[in-house]
């Protein structure tokens, strides 16, 4: 240890003695002060470093523009699903991780000339990547050539990846409380390979401290931290410590004491003690991020502020001017109204020829409208009579064409199956000239083996006397000059050869044992990833078919959101066209009224005027009376006027009242077309789904009779056919119980299905001459015979394949077991074997 290495001991005394003059417990502020004056400069410098490189990949991973689309996780492609997939448990080589997130990142090519910058710069900091590593001492084992096992320690860099996503997620979301971390670190350590949020997931004690200590500073923060946990679980009625599952809801528990509330709280304005106890480096980098938020919050509602008072101070401004504008247009109105009482009179006399040629005109124009309303109706009704003729006879060609169509679909489908049909029987036909030439050749192959088995024979046994007679030979000759001596030496070579033979042998079977044990661990991996992978495919298959249907959902809803906005924003333009037109209309009829009050008796328009002067004249008196009543003085002049003003008042509202009768009516047809438009693309949108329906039923329909055929076809397989094991050649062969003959799998069977194999032993021989057993249901092998078979009693080599219950051994019934040699031998001496004599399989397991 370095000078550096120790703590002064002047802040150490200061700080203790400063606790014990309060005579109180350590508060998180105390313990912070602690920390501070017993710092390790040499952890704080490893802690810096360490987390200045995830600093660094963090940069990478958000600001680059190659990998800003990599999330940490929530996608098949993120972060947590790809290193989950490549490496399930938490510790990991940093030659694997960085192999591993170099795939994660796209980068394919081992070359660093062929990479673009953003690579380069990715792969050489993965690769300078130190500090974030641990180094574990693991046990290797080397044997040696005597066979001992000797162990040794092997230091290698690992690297627990859950931590560092927990360390670049609060990089990426600073602004987060101190809970989501929590939640998010849960969530890596118990989801299964893909972040879920299920109420049965849970993790361990040890994940629970590595996920509160993710962040720590030095171990005195940890141990701060730790200190914390273990005094809220103690105020708790059941501790949850001692759980070997820890779901979330007990995480929240403990979180919810007053030790952790009090971590958890606000140490400054920005940060609480939990992120005052991790690194410079991050707690600044959380600081700055937050205060940076706070201000630009701050900023944004002083910015409204002010532009609240401006729009005030701007509104009085344009009331003011609108005033005065209407004060302006008040004045220029009256004038403009003046003026036009007295010019109403001089065109009066212009008005009245205008209304008499008007009147002629709209004569004229009644007279030929009518005629040519005439016209159009005759043309009408003839286009209605050719269409209605030849709408009969498309009818009648679409009903032929629906009878041809579905005579052509019939067609078509009696060819397929009558092709479908022929091709089995071409099928059949094939196989049984393919087992017919391979039995043939098969029984040429094994004329020739025996032929050159039997060459081999009499050639050995033609060297083996040779090489006897010379031995004899020479032994003869040599036997008067050799003495005890060489006897003896000779004697010695023979047990050393025999011994060295015994060796190999022994070595030969631990190899061929070896051999089928590997094997068999082999195809247990194999079908335990198989089913592992399966899993993991339904499981990312069901997450992408929620995801299709939520988009599919959300589609809709904006469709119908999209219709409904367009009806709305249609009724507000009609409404304020309509409104617009009822005071048009209104106004209209007033100064209509007005003029016929005004201009001198015309004969077209004296009714009107009588019905309008006899309401003024009711209304001067309602208004006479009305003034007589309350004692007021008023001039006739200004009664009139009122009761005129009242009059026409009356007259706008009955004009409002009948355009909003019309305005209704309107509304009506228009809502009934809406509604017919509606049903239209109802129909439409039902004659779809009812095609696709039918579409999808044929579909199904022609899968579920090829899935039937082919079933039905395994079915009649599995009935001909026998999965057994071939001796000769090592291999797996198909036995055909009718011909039998052997194959290789049948096609029908495909890679999903095969035959059940018999718990059955087989008698194997080996290149040393001797037998071994082998059971390739289990893939067990054995140099011993295998216990739960019956051998033949005889011979003792054999499996026993004839059961005689009536084997006599002197006076006493003795059943016994034999093989076909042995039965084919023993019978013809004792006849009374053949007796009640069934066959079995003695190399089946009972």
């Amino acid at each position: 240890m370095t000078q550096h290495d120790v703590p002064p001991r002047q802040a150490v005394d200061d700080a203790r003695t400063t606790l014990k003059s309060r005579g109180r417990m350590r508060t998180l502020h105390d313990e912070l002060e602690i920390i501070q004056a017993e710092k390790n400069d040499t952890v704080e410098k490893y802690t810096a470093k360490k987390w200045h490189e995830i600093f660094q990949l963090h940069h990478l991973l958000t600001k680059s523009d190659q990998f800003r689309g990599i999330p940490l996780a929530g996608r098949p492609d993120a972060l947590y699903e790809s290193l989950f997939k490549a490496f399930p448990h938490e510790l990991v080589s940093k030659a694997r991780f960085v192999g591993v997130m170099r795939s994660i990142c796209g980068i394919e090519s081992t070359r660093v000339t062929e990479m673009n910058e953003c690579c380069k710069t990715m792969v050489k900091h993965l690769e300078s990547m130190h500090y974030c590593f641990e180094v574990l001492s693991t046990k290797k084992s080397i044997v040696g050539s005597c066979s001992v096992a000797k162990s040794d320690l092997q230091q290698t860099h690992q690297i627990n990846w859950r931590l560092l996503l927990c360390a670049l997620y609060l990089l990426r979301e600073p602004k987060l409380p101190e809970s989501a971390y929590l939640w998010f670190g849960f969530q890596l350590f118990a989801s299964p390979g893909y972040l879920d949020d299920s109420p049965d997931l849970w993790i361990t004690r040890h994940d629970l401290y590595s996920i509160y200590n993710f962040a720590s500073g030095s171990h005195a923060c940890s141990r701060v931290i730790n200190q914390r946990i273990a005094q809220a679980d103690t105020k708790l009625p059941t501790s949850i410590l001692n759980r070997s599952h820890i779901h979330y809801e007990h995480v929240c528990l403990l979180s919810n004491q007053t030790p952790l509330q009090a971590l958890f709280a606000m140490c400054t304005n920005y940060t609480s003690y939990f992120l005052e106890l991790t690194s410079p480096l991050v707690r600044h980098y959380v600081f700055q991020q937050r205060k940076f938020d706070k201000d630009r919050l701050k900023c944004r509602k002083f910015l409204s502020y002010y532009h609240n008072k401006t729009l005030r101070l701007m509104w009085v401004r344009w009331v003011d001017h609108v005033t005065a504008r209407r004060d302006a247009r008040r004045a220029v109105l009256r004038a403009i109204s003046q003026l036009a009482l007295s010019s109403r009179m001089q065109a009066f006399d212009r008005l009245r020829e205008n209304a008499l040629q008007h009147v002629a005109a709209v004569d004229i124009q009644r007279i030929v409208r009518g005629v040519r309303g005439r016209q159009r109706v005759l043309g009408i009704l003839t286009t209605i009579q050719a269409a209605t003729a030849i709408q009969r006879l498309y009818r009648d060609r679409g009903s032929f064409i629906k009878y041809l169509r579905q005579l052509r679909l019939k067609n078509r489908h009696a060819i397929k199956i009558q092709s479908v049909y022929r091709g089995r029987l071409g099928r059949i036909q094939a196989r049984k000239r393919l087992l017919e030439h391979f039995e043939a050749e098969m029984t040429k192959l094994q004329a020739e083996r025996a032929a050159y088995e039997q060459s081999i024979c009499e050639a050995a046994a033609r060297r083996i006397q040779r090489v006897t007679r010379a031995h004899k030979r020479h032994v003869v000759e040599k036997k008067a000059a050799e003495d005890n001596r060489d006897v003896r030496r000779v004697e010695l070579e023979m047990e050393a050869m025999l011994e060295a033979a015994d060796k190999v042998r022994r070595e030969h079977r631990a190899a061929v044992t070896a051999y089928y044990d590997k094997m068999r661990e082999e195809t247990n991996a194999r079908a335990a990833r198989k089913i592992i992978d399966d899993r993991e495919r339904e499981k990312m298959i069901a997450v992408r078919r929620q995801r299709e249907w939520a988009n599919i959902l959300v589609a809709r809803k904006a469709k119908l959101e999209e219709v409904a906005t367009t009806k709305a924003t249609r009724q507000a333009e009609r409404q304020s066209m309509w409104a617009a037109k009822v005071e048009t209309d209104a106004v209209a009829r007033k100064e209509k009224r007005l003029q016929v009050l005004l201009r001198p008796k015309d004969k077209e328009e004296d009714a009107m005027k009588a019905a309008l002067t006899e309401k003024l004249n009711a209304q001067y008196k309602v208004v006479q009376a009305t003034f007589k009543a309350t004692g007021v003085a008023m001039a006739a002049k200004e009664m009139m006027d009122r009761a005129r003003h009242d009059v026409l008042m009356d007259e706008m509202e009955t004009e409002r009242q009948r355009v909003r009768v019309e305005w209704k009516a309107l509304e009506a047809k228009i809502a009934k077309q809406e509604q017919d438009e509606a049903d239209h693309e109802r129909l439409g949108e039902i004659d779809k789904d009812k095609k696709s329906r039918f579409d999808a039923a044929t579909r199904i329909q022609r899968g579920a009779k090829m899935f039937l055929a082919r079933k039905h076809l395994r079915k009649k397989v599995e009935h001909a056919f026998e999965k057994v094991y071939d001796v000769p050649t090592g291999q797996l062969v198909y036995l055909n119980t009718r011909s039998g003959g052997v194959c290789p799998k049948p096609f029908c069977l495909g890679d999903k299905h095969d035959l059940v194999m018999a718990n059955k032993w087989y008698i194997c021989p080996d290149i040393s001459g001797d037998v071994y057993y082998y059971n390739p249901k289990t893939m067990r092998q054995s140099w011993s015979k295998p216990d739960g078979c019956v051998f033949c009693e005889s011979c003792s080599t054999e499996f026993a394949q004839v059961y005689c219950p009536h084997h006599m051994k002197g006076h006493f019934v003795d059943p016994v077991s034999l093989c076909q040699a042995c039965y084919a031998r023993e019978v013809v001496q004792e006849p009374a074997l053949a007796t009640d004599a069934s066959t079995f399989d003695g190399a089946q397991v009972s």
